[in-house]
């Protein structure tokens, strides 16, 4: 919670498509909010193309854990996988993170970054520094608050 008592948010859905030398191309969709009873929302990320030796997948599930930075541009989302392909297991933890660098006027774009799987461990939630690689959308948007 903000230090003026409201919730943080992040919420999103686009499209990341041949970045070079990454191979990528993701689509996602997510709403992940914070609460009295802790976080809620869902997400569904499809990964097509990852570089390897990643492997393509999707999941989808109910978000467990958000984090958003002290400067509100950046939050850290984790969702338990209830359905999932390739190399997301249901059952297991999925993290990401966004960065929010405006609408778009800006000429920035907003970042996504799936955090690659599997995992060998969970990182915090409030990890900020795992957003390092992310890559910009071709399409959609993010909002931080």
């Amino acid at each position: 919670m903000s230090a003026a008592g409201r919730w943080h948010f992040a919420v999103g859905a686009g499209k990341q498509e041949g970045q070079p030398g990454a191979g990528l191309d993701t689509r996602f969709a997510f709403s992940a909010h914070d609460g009295p009873n802790g976080a809620s929302g869902y997400a569904v990320i499809d990964v097509r193309s990852i570089p390897l030796p990643f492997e393509p997948f999707e999941a989808q599930g109910p978000v467990t854990c958000l984090r958003v930075s002290a400067d509100g541009k950046v939050a850290t989302i984790h969702i338990a996988i209830e359905k999932g392909s390739g190399a997301a297991t249901p059952g297991d933890t999925l993290v990401f993170t966004v960065d929010d660098l405006g609408n778009g006027n800006s000429g920035e774009r907003d970042l996504f970054r799936v955090i690659e799987r599997p995992l060998s461990f969970i990182p915090p939630c409030d990890d900020f520094g795992l957003r390092l690689g992310a890559y910009p959308m071709n399409a959609g948007n993010i909002t931080v608050n």
